[in-house]
């Protein structure tokens, strides 16, 4: 029983950082290659982009892998 929640607990935190880590790391890498390369606010929104994409491919994978996870579990309890 612990396990299970200590399990979902950490699949919560996971997903909370896959989310949120990559459109902030995009960002702060776009800044320092706009400061050091003198390039223009476009840097920002591709950045932003690409952040947002990974964070849409985590969820999508994160979803994917809960399911297959209830699946098992509807499977065990058969």
């Amino acid at each position: 029983m612990w396990l299970s929640v200590l399990k979902y607990l950490a699949w919560v935190g996971q997903l909370g950082l896959s989310l949120v880590l990559p459109p902030v790391l995009s960002l702060w890498a776009a800044a320092w290659v706009r400061t050091h390369f003198e390039l223009g606010g476009w840097v920002f929104v591709v950045a932003l982009a690409a952040g947002l994409l990974t964070s849409a491919r985590s969820l999508s994978r994160f979803l994917r892998m809960v399911q297959k996870e209830a699946e098992q579990e509807h499977e065990r309890r058969k």
